[in-house]
């Protein structure tokens, strides 16, 4: 049996330089399933364990809590995190 890491594309618009949709912590989300396992908060913590600069590791840590606190939707981008800030500026009500 072969397991794939899928990426959500509701859109079917094709994806450009290996980025991921935005989206919330599993918690500010309406889920059938309680099994489901957040990957992006998963990556965050290995990312915040391997890093070397004290600076990075902190940076890390308040985007991980924003993201875990529905702050912010993240997405990635050639392997690194990028996030937009949920707000009503964003017309975002969590």
């Amino acid at each position: 049996m072969s397991l794939m890491m899928t990426i959500r594309n509701p859109s079917n618009v094709p994806i450009k330089n290996s980025s991921t949709e935005f989206q919330l912590h599993i918690n500010y989300l309406q889920c059938l399933s309680k099994q489901l396992i957040d990957f992006s908060e998963k990556r965050l913590l290995k990312m915040i364990d391997i890093a070397n600069d004290f600076e990075r590791k902190s940076e890390l840590k308040v985007i991980l809590s924003d993201y875990v606190n529905g702050k912010i939707a993240l997405a990635w981008q050639q392997g690194m995190p990028v996030w937009v800030r949920m707000s009503k500026e964003n017309g975002i009500n969590i």
